[in-house]
Formats: structure tokens, sequence, C-alpha cells
């Protein structure tokens, strides 16, 4: 079978880096914030939930209550064999790894309940040095070479850096207390090691 992962942590922590590295990995089929986990928790949320009741992330439930029972088993079916396909089709059959890098800590929780061997990657660093990061970054003349989440990141505030790493961790804490932590100081002074460490958690041999 193929092995789910996720690359998760707040903005600035070194997971584009670590993207572009393990994507080269020849057993490795990673994209870079594609949201497609994101489109299936909200599927999931509301499919899971009873018609008329709320789930804990605040969705509203659509399927009748008296049908979940055949419907989710179909259902959960056929969203993991559409995942399946994109990425055989767009990576290759022989890639035995798959997965994300994440924005939503709440995203890739639910990810783990669809494939239960999911194995997550969370990288962390000073707080202070992100709020620094950030600030820096804001000064940048072309901020389109960000990625995806440019916009969102050159309109964030101070105080708005500050929370998005403290809602990030605690969703971790919370939601994903299994995962391998990568801390972006060691990342950067030491990226073999860190890489094999990742590696390792995620069952693969390094490759060159």
């Amino acid at each position: 079978g193929k092995t789910c992962f996720f690359i998760l942590g707040s903005g600035r922590m070194g997971s584009t880096f670590l993207y572009n590295v393990l994507k080269e990995h020849p057993k490795v089929a990673l994209t870079n914030e594609a949201r497609i986990v994101d489109t299936i928790h909200l599927a999931y949320q509301a499919v899971m939930t009873p018609y008329g009741e709320s789930s804990e992330h605040g969705f509203q439930g659509l399927i009748h209550k008296d049908v979940q029972p055949g419907f989710v088993p179909i259902f959960l079916r056929h969203m993991r064999e559409a995942v399946a396909e994109y990425y055989a089709e767009t990576f290759g059959e022989d890639k035995t790894h798959w997965g994300d890098k994440l924005a939503g800590v709440a995203a890739a929780a639910e990810a783990a309940k669809i494939w239960p061997d999911t194995r997550h990657v969370v990288l962390v660093r000073d707080p202070r040095d992100v709020v620094c990061s950030y600030l820096n970054m804001q000064k940048i003349e072309d901020p389109t070479i960000l990625g995806p989440r440019w916009e969102e990141f050159m309109e964030m505030t101070q105080d708005g850096f500050a929370q998005q790493w403290a809602d990030t961790y605690r969703g971790v804490l919370r939601l994903i207390p299994d995962h391998v932590l990568v801390r972006y100081e060691t990342l950067m002074a030491d990226p073999d090691a860190a890489v094999a460490t990742v590696l390792a958690h995620l069952g693969l041999e390094p490759d060159p």
C-alpha cells in the first residue's frame, strides 16, 4: 500500500525548503499546499456529521442519520480512490509515499482517520524569530516568490503572525500528538541529519 504523510507548521518554518528536498526522493509524490486534503476535510465533516447537527469544527451535517451507515463506507472508498488516482496520474504509479505541505492542522488530523497509517512531520521555530522573519519578508520586492499564500502573508500583522504560530501548535498538540518534530534551527544547521530523521519516520531510505 501507499503511505500518506503531511508537512505541517506555521509559516516561516522551513517547510518549503523541506518540501523541495523531499519531493526529489524517487519514492515521494508531494504537492505544495494543493488543498486536496482540505477539500476532503470539508466533505468528510459534512458526511460524518448527521443532518441538523454540527461537527466539532462547526460544520453542518448534510446526510440523514438513517442513510449514513450505508452511504459513508461507499463515500470513503471513492474518496480514497479519487486521491490515489490523482497522485498516480500526476506523479506515476511507482511512488510509495504521497502527501502535501499543509497549512491546516485539522485537515491533516481528519486525513489520519481516513488513512490510518498517516505520518506527520511538524516543523517549529522560535516564535520571536518567526515574527522577525515575517516582518522582513514584507519588504521584499516580489512577494509572489513566497508561494501560494503570499497574499495572506503580506496582509498579516505582527500580532497575526504570533497568533498563527500559537494556534498552529495548539492544534498540533491537541489533534496530532504522534508526529516527528523538526526544529528550524536544526534543519538549517544540519539539513542532512534533519532530512534523515524525517525519512526514517516515513519509512524511507535516504537517496543522494
